[in-house]
């Protein structure tokens, strides 16, 4: 994920002004069944990785819990949001509101708001 999105109101890849809830199907302008039942969400990992705000991430969250929605955070990816941590090569930066530091994925984890989110039917917990 690389920036804020509301998945309730996404362009039509038709166009025309239509815009696609994703999480219910419907389609203002345009009759398109179907909809999502699972989001998987995480940030990058790799040399050039951009951090991932974690406000995206509540957002996202909060967005599939009101719909009803799957929600699975897989990772932070190589940056990490806390001014707690202590990184060995002091790599961090302000990121908005947010301390980001560059700790590697397998330190940066995959908890949000101090849980795993593991909403998927054959993720047990």
């Amino acid at each position: 994920m690389l920036g804020a999105m509301d998945i309730n109101n996404l362009p039509s890849a038709s166009g025309y002004g239509r815009h696609l809830d994703a999480l219910d199907g419907g389609c203002v302008g345009a009759d398109i069944p179907g909809s999502i039942g699972s989001v998987i969400l995480g940030g990058e990992t790799g040399a050039g990785a951009r951090p991932l705000h974690p406000d995206w991430v509540r957002s996202i969250r909060n967005q599939c819990q009101s719909a009803g929605v799957n929600f699975f955070f897989k990772q932070w990816g190589e940056w990490y949001p806390d001014k707690k941590i202590i990184t060995r090569n002091k790599q961090e930066m302000i990121f908005g509101n947010t301390v980001v530091h560059r700790v590697g994925r397998n330190n940066a984890g995959r908890l949000l708001d101090g849980r795993e989110h593991n909403d998927l039917p054959w993720v047990t917990k």
